[in-house]
């Protein structure tokens, strides 16, 4: 997950989840796909994580500051999955939360 702007006046930033980013669905690593224009890199944002540009891309996961929820796609063996996750804050930390009640958390 990328942060895009840089969290100024204690404002909320708008977060970005790469296309193909793995998460952990049923101890399993299952990569997601958002349906948002993937932004062009900021110059603190290439710094960190490199130069390469998804903006040429529609399957990224914007969250933007004001945003209640986001939709993804997935894929597991029955087929493709979409879902709405919920976005919830509390103070400076974003949580994402699948229609089944649990935590988005990375794959490891």
């Amino acid at each position: 997950m990328r942060a895009l702007a840089g969290n100024y006046d204690d404002k909320p930033i708008t977060l970005v989840i790469a296309p193909g980013y793995r998460i952990n669905i049923v101890g399993k690593p299952v990569p997601v796909f958002g349906f948002d224009k993937c932004p062009p890199p900021d110059e603190a944002m290439s710094k960190l994580f490199g130069a390469e540009s998804l903006s040429d891309e529609d399957n990224c996961t914007v969250i933007k500051p004001d945003a209640k929820s986001v939709e993804v796609t997935f894929r597991l063996p029955d087929g493709p999955v979409r879902e709405k996750w919920s976005v919830e804050r509390n103070g400076d930390r974003t949580s994402l939360r699948r229609p089944d009640g649990l935590l988005v958390v990375p794959a490891i």
